[in-house]
């Protein structure tokens, strides 16, 4: 029995499924399809189609069409009769649509999940003519929740019965928040207005001062990192993404996401995973792994895989302040019993490592068993561009450097550094260290630029801050 379908007296209904007899002795099926209010057979009084002594040398789409005699909610069932020899039937893929003898239909609208504030948003939007004669002459809407029009176009395009196309719709987001679209399609003579509303498609709308960059595209060349999911092993990788890949120049990383694909027949749950950041001047981790220890963990929680194709979205718990240089992305997922196949798109480049990657039962990584890979070319990173006066602080300065470590925290590394005190503009002195191992907190400064000084055993040296 299926769920119930919604149908309304009068309209007719096409029902599509997929039926196949895999019986090794070629015998045949007796299969017939009902309709009734309920899921008990009893209340099944209408015969939509009967196959008597029915085989199938593979996998058939079965197409039945008929008008509905009253508005309800009712059930197809399937009933099948095995005779001795046969061992199964598989009926799946199934499928109700109203249609007429003009009528086009509307898909749910596809784009990107992501859109920034105040730019342009492109999306595509499938219109398949469902009825008996070409159609042309219709205007499609994207309509929010509200029902309010985000956009409108019209389209002279003829369609043939039966054909689909895809139209492009382009509108620009206001507000950043969570925005659910639905696609309308309106034309003169449309006799069904079933399909006229598509499903919902809903995207995130980012802040205006932000910005996404997407390095590569899918490709054929799936990789199992840069989680493997090996049963009781622990996983890490280290990629090195450099300016020309990244072109956003110094700004904060806000998120990071992987496209991945799912093998598993069930949702991967409770999968533990940290994320870590760090500015390098290593071109390839073939130089060397970077100890964790260095690196800024911006990401340690749970996460779940779902099935099939999906993205792997990673928000950091602290924007991590990427300075211009080359960005090193360590990934780790601790150990748990799971053993499935999750791919990831990767690239390969002949002769040069550009991931390196390991897995053990104990988590310890081991520097003459980290192995090298090809590169994650289907990622995405949520990034703000630094103003001008952030990207002073991140310029050579020096035997001093101010390396990020989380929101308003840094290390000072270059020179041994005895005490550090931080000025405002107006003189004051707001924060001290005598400690300069430590983290140098100014999470507690108000937004603005200031005067970093530090003593060394040579003398003074000075740095620009910014306090976002």
């Amino acid at each position: 029995m299926s769920v119930p379908f919604q149908m309304k007296k009068g309209q007719s209904y096409k029902l599509t499924y997929t039926v196949d007899c895999p019986s090794i002795l070629g015998s045949a099926e007796n299969l017939s399809v009902t309709l009734g209010k309920t899921p008990d057979p009893a209340s099944h009084q209408r015969t939509l189609e009967e196959l008597k002594g029915f085989t199938t040398a593979g996998a058939t789409v079965r197409t039945v069409e008929f008008t509905a005699d009253e508005t309800a909610g009712m059930h197809i069932g399937f009933h099948t009769t095995s005779l001795p020899d046969q061992f199964q039937i598989l009926i799946s893929d199934i499928q109700l649509t109203s249609y007429a003898s003009a009528d086009l239909s509307v898909a749910t609208p596809t784009g990107d999940f992501l859109a920034i504030a105040g730019r342009s948003y492109d999306c595509s939007v499938r219109v398949k003519n469902e009825g008996e004669t070409a159609m042309s002459n219709f205007s499609l809407r994207l309509l929010d929740d509200a029902g309010n029009a985000c956009c409108e176009a019209a389209f002279s395009e003829s369609l043939a019965a039966g054909s689909a196309h895809d139209f492009e719709l382009s509108f620009v987001p206001q507000a950043e928040g969570v925005l659910t679209l639905h696609a309308e399609i309106a034309a003169e003579g449309d006799q069904n207005a079933d399909n006229d509303c598509s499903a919902p498609f809903t995207l995130e709308v980012r802040p205006a001062t932000e910005q996404i960059v997407r390095i590569g595209t899918q490709t054929a060349s799936p990789f199992l990192i840069p989680v493997a999911f090996e049963g009781y092993y622990y996983s890490f990788s280290q990629a090195i993404y450099r300016p020309e890949e990244l072109a956003s120049g110094a700004a904060w990383l806000k998120e990071i996401g992987y496209s991945y694909y799912s093998k598993a027949a069930s949702p991967i749950e409770n999968v533990q995973l940290r994320l870590a950041l760090a500015n390098t001047p290593q071109q390839s981790p073939k130089e060397g792994w970077l100890e964790e220890d260095g690196l800024t963990t911006v990401y340690d929680a749970k996460t779940t895989f779902g099935v099939g194709g999906h993205v792997l979205r990673l928000p950091f718990n602290e924007p991590f302040l990427y300075d211009g240089t080359n960005l090193c992305v360590m990934l780790s997922k601790l150990r748990d019993a799971t053993f499935q196949e999750v791919h990831f798109d990767a690239t390969d480049y002949p002769g040069e490592v550009r991931t390196a990657f390991g897995y053990n039962d104990n988590g310890a990584v081991v520097l003459n068993e980290i192995n090298g890979s090809s590169m994650l070319n289907d990622i995405y990173l949520i990034v703000e561009p630094c103003d001008a006066d952030g990207i002073r602080h991140l310029e050579a300065q020096g035997p001093l450097r101010l390396l990020p470590n989380g929101r308003n925290c840094y290390r000072l590394a270059g020179e041994r550094v005895c005490s550090v005190r931080v000025f405002a503009a107006d003189g004051r002195c707001v924060a001290a260290q005598t400690s300069p191992e430590a983290t140098l907190d100014l999470q507690a400064c108000a937004p603005g630029v200031y005067l970093l000084q530090a003593q060394t055993a040579g003398g003074v040296l000075t740095a620009k801050v910014q306090v976002r």
